[in-house]
């Protein structure tokens, strides 16, 4: 009997239908983290610093210190806190972009609400399962799976999608199979819609990727791969396919399991 493999942390978060990319918590988490242990090198650095500039003024007034002595170990603390601050600044970085991926995202959201959308975020099933941020209006029901990926240094900011659908980022397949996330998720409202009597209604499945530009976005493809501004486009040219009636019952079910 062949052994399960091992299910990282890692590829337990890609496996999420999405990142939370709304929920500010985590980040904020972090970044305060981050920015803490930037403090704690920073106030090792002025204590060292203090300690030299003591011992030099020992030295110019004939007190007898040994400057070199504590500048070498001044120095080496110093460089090394210098180092780790370093190594930290670009996910400082990375922090910073994801909160403007968020906001971009967000502001998506609210423009589609001003336009006759209803919202409904983080939806979960009743049964553990989270299907991410689900809109409905007159032209449909839409499942929303968010994904924000870092940009650090020089790396592209182009997302590629072929024309069977996969995705590549410089020409790297992404990892987590995003697509067949969005598609599990869509599945899983289906089921939340059959269980309420409404399972004649179609959802479509949409992969966001806020701040990111897309190329050549497939419409025939099962699921839409987007940004946030491409998003807001496509739904503003689609007709009516919904009954008001439709629409009500649709948002009284979501709306209970909403986020709220």
């Amino acid at each position: 009997m062949k052994t399960p493999p091992k299910i990282t942390s890692t590829w337990r978060d890609l496996d999420q239908p999405e990142f939370s990319l709304l929920d500010e918590v985590p980040r904020r988490q972090e970044r305060s983290k981050v920015l803490g242990t930037i403090t704690e090198y920073l106030t090792v650095s002025v204590f060292v610093l203090t300690i030299m500039a003591y011992q030099w003024i020992h030295w110019l007034f004939k007190w007898e210190p040994h400057p070199l002595i504590f500048s070498v170990i001044g120095g080496c603390l110093i460089g090394y806190a210098i180092i780790r601050i370093s190594m930290m600044i670009p996910r400082l970085n990375a922090l910073k972009l994801e909160a403007a991926s968020a906001r971009n995202y967000q502001n998506a959201l609210q423009q589609l609400s001003a336009r006759g959308w209803y919202v409904f975020h983080r939806v979960n099933d009743g049964e553990n399962n989270h299907l991410g941020t689900m809109i409905v209006g007159p032209a449909g029901v839409y499942c929303l799976t968010a994904r924000h990926i870092s940009r650090l240094g020089d790396a592209p900011q182009v997302i590629e999608e072929g024309t069977d659908g996969s995705l590549t980022l410089g020409g790297t397949p992404l990892l987590g199979n995003p697509q067949q996330q969005a598609q599990r998720a869509t599945m899983q409202a289906y089921h939340l819609l059959s269980k309420a009597g409404l399972d004649t209604i179609s959802i479509q499945p949409v992969l966001v990727f806020p701040s990111w530009r897309i190329v050549s976005p497939h419409e025939a493809n099962p699921v839409w791969v987007l940004n946030e501004n491409l998003l807001l486009q496509r739904l503003s040219d689609l007709p009516s396919v919904l009954e008001p009636k439709q629409v009500i019952e649709l948002c009284t079910l979501l709306e209970r399991y909403a986020a709220s």
